[in-house]
């Protein structure tokens, strides 16, 4: 760690050993974390902050150091994974709010959870490598190698454009990889890491997986940002600001312990070390957007449903949370009603990191089919190891039109609307059903036995005061439920002038209707 080059004074060079971790390939992008934001705004982080706005593929900035730390805590959680930070020396209490001084001993360090990376940590995979050079490939920096503010006053700038390049982060993962495979660790925003900022505290780091001073009044933070000076840009550069600061030229990437993952690409360079960069998938399904779901824990239930061709659609969206692609998304379903669920088809089949597609699932209950409940699950396939294949529980109930599996003369889906009313689609009450039958007339209701004429409180005829000729209309509507109507349609066929002068209408019952009524239109 550390370097004697350009006469730093708070790197003093130094040997230290770090057990496997695992480091995000690149900073954390704004799109990142407002799924998480979102996800944590209903479980207990309610004071993210928004973030630096920028396009969803930017390293997100305006992020404080505790935001930080939530954020991760958060990220945790979201995947089912054990949060590092505590607010106590026991590890009891998981920190989601307010700004706490976490110290060494109130962070889970051999958990499986997300975390800044410690100095070491972040030193270690920025070098890539590399032994005794300024920056991640060598020890000269232009624009084409990172978003930084060019100056002629160090000699190793020497790019042929000036100032800023540009004047905003670019898209995560824009500048080619170091050796470990990761990204952007020179330019860009800075990084917050773990470690209290200590000048000295180089000359006294213990040897063994350093986590920084016991102790401080503020962070330490890393690789300079997109309007910073080439010197910051360095992979042995320390910097440092307080916790609270919120800049838009300030994030993080996270880290994990690597003992607790599987699945990553490992490169060694030493017998010691092994620096592991995350290229990995991580598949999140939301229903519905910003709402995370439980691989194997999640239901999505659809309201009942009338058997007569009836159908309804949930829509899920998939992405990409990880740092690899997300390749061989296969849906498939299962269950005894599986064939009453339609598998929409996916938008894409293979997702960059940040990436995200969707497809539906529709819920058709089979024609002629007996009520009651449906259930089944679909299966979302994928390269995620630990989510291989991702699995939701659907289900909904069907009531018929047409049967009546009480024998009490109403049908399913009848009962089923009126149960507010006593009705039970499972429990003959030939008695209710009568009275409704017989009483429905009182209320402007009339089965195809009852159909008559309805005075609404309007004039059925009225005048054309151009033409001085008269016309009546009117509406002829039917229902299932007596919760929605619909008109019969007619046609000119369904009409005649009976031999008293009447207009008489001919129609079959349509839609296996139980009520209809007249309305003066």
């Amino acid at each position: 760690m550390g370097d004697s080059l350009d006469g730093s004074s708070n790197a003093t060079p130094h040997d230290v050993l770090i057990n496997t971790y695992y480091i995000h390939a690149t900073e954390i992008s704004k799109g990142q974390w407002d799924q998480v934001r979102t996800w944590g705004s209903s479980h207990g982080y309610t004071d993210l902050e928004v973030g630096a706005s920028a396009p969803s593929d930017r390293p997100v900035g305006s992020v404080s150091w505790y935001g930080a730390v939530k954020w991760c805590n958060a990220l945790s959680e979201m995947n089912g994974k054990t949060p590092c930070y505590y607010t106590d020396d026991a590890q009891m209490t998981v920190y989601r709010i307010g700004d706490v001084d976490v110290t060494n001993s109130m962070v889970n360090w051999a958990g499986n959870g997300y975390r800044l990376p410690t100095e070491a940590e972040w030193e270690k995979a920025a070098r890539g490598g590399l032994v005794g050079k300024r920056f991640p490939w060598g020890d000269l920096i232009t624009h084409s190698d990172a978003n930084y503010w060019s100056d002629a006053t160090y000699p190793y700038d020497i790019s042929p454009t000036r100032g800023a390049h540009p004047n905003y982060p670019t898209p995560v993962g824009f500048f080619a990889a170091n050796g470990y495979g990761v990204h952007d660790c020179s330019g860009g925003v800075f990084e917050w890491c773990w470690d209290w900022y200590d000048v000295a505290y180089y000359a006294s780091s213990p040897v063994s997986n350093p986590i920084g001073p016991v102790a401080g009044t503020i962070r330490s933070r890393r690789g300079g940002y997109y309007s910073g000076l080439a010197h910051r840009a360095r992979c042995f550069h320390r910097d440092n600001s307080s916790a609270t600061l919120v800049h838009p030229g300030q994030g993080f990437r996270t880290v994990q312990t690597g003992s607790q993952i599987t699945g990553t690409i490992a490169s060694a360079d030493s017998p010691n070390i092994t620096v592991i960069t995350t290229i990995v998938p991580e598949i999140v399904v939301e229903q519905p957007v910003g709402t995370v779901l439980a691989d194997g824990n999640a239901t999505t239930s659809w309201n009942a449903l009338p058997i007569n061709g009836s159908s309804a659609s949930v829509t899920y969206t998939v992405r990409n949370f990880g740092t690899g692609y997300l390749t061989g998304l296969v849906l498939t379903k299962s269950g005894a009603n599986s064939a009453e669920f339609l598998l929409g088809t996916l938008g894409d089949v293979t997702l960059a990191p940040g990436g995200s597609t969707s497809f539906t699932v529709t819920f058709v209950p089979s024609a002629g089919s007996a009520s009651g409940p449906r259930s089944a699950a679909f299966q979302l396939a994928s390269n995620d190891a630990d989510e291989n294949p991702f699995a939701v529980s659907i289900g909904g109930s069907a009531y018929s039109t047409t049967l009546d599996a009480d024998n009490d003369g109403m049908n399913d889906w009848g009962e089923y609307k009126l149960a507010a009313f006593g009705f039970d689609w499972q429990v003959s009450n030939a008695a209710l059903v009568s009275a409704l039958y017989n009483n429905a007339s009182a209320a402007g209701l009339y089965t195809n036995t009852q159909l008559q004429d309805l005075n609404v409180g309007r004039p059925l005829l009225q005048r054309n005061p151009g033409t001085g000729r008269f016309m009546i209309r009117f509406g002829l509507q039917k229902s299932t439920d007596l919760g929605s109507w619909s008109l019969v349609p007619m046609n000119a066929t369904d009409a005649l002038i009976n031999g008293q002068g009447e207009l008489e209408f001919n129609f079959a019952v349509p839609d296996n209707a139980a009520f209809f009524r007249l309305r003066a239109e």
